[in-house]
């Protein structure tokens, strides 16, 4: 798939995700650290740890980080069970939660 054709269903997906929870506890600058944390991790499964971690941590929002989880889980786990994820990876990933704060904080000033 090409980058631009990823980035719009990357996009679309962030959008979709989050017109689903769009009353969720969950703030922009919440979602944007999982950005900066998708950058930070080696590898995937450390990525999914964190967010697992988030999930059982905060159950305003639970409902909607197990729904991110699911998308992130069908686009970037890897079956062959390697660890590293490569540089775009953590993009496309952080690029997600980018598009999805940037969405929510949307959502929150059209409400008011």
């Amino acid at each position: 798939m090409k980058m631009e054709d990823r980035k719009s269903f990357l996009a679309h997906s962030a959008v979709k995700i989050m017109d689903c929870f769009r009353n969720t506890k969950m703030s922009d600058t919440q979602v944007r650290k999982y950005a900066n944390t998708a950058l930070e991790s080696t590898c995937y499964p450390e990525f999914r740890v964190y967010v697992q971690y988030q999930i059982a941590r905060n159950k305003s929002y639970a409902d909607a980080l197990s729904e991110i989880l699911d998308f992130l889980e069908k686009e970037f786990s890897k079956e062959d069970n390697s660890q590293l994820y490569n540089e775009s990876q953590k993009l496309e990933i952080a690029y997600f939660f980018g598009v999805m704060a940037r969405y929510k904080k949307y959502l929150e000033k059209s409400r008011s």
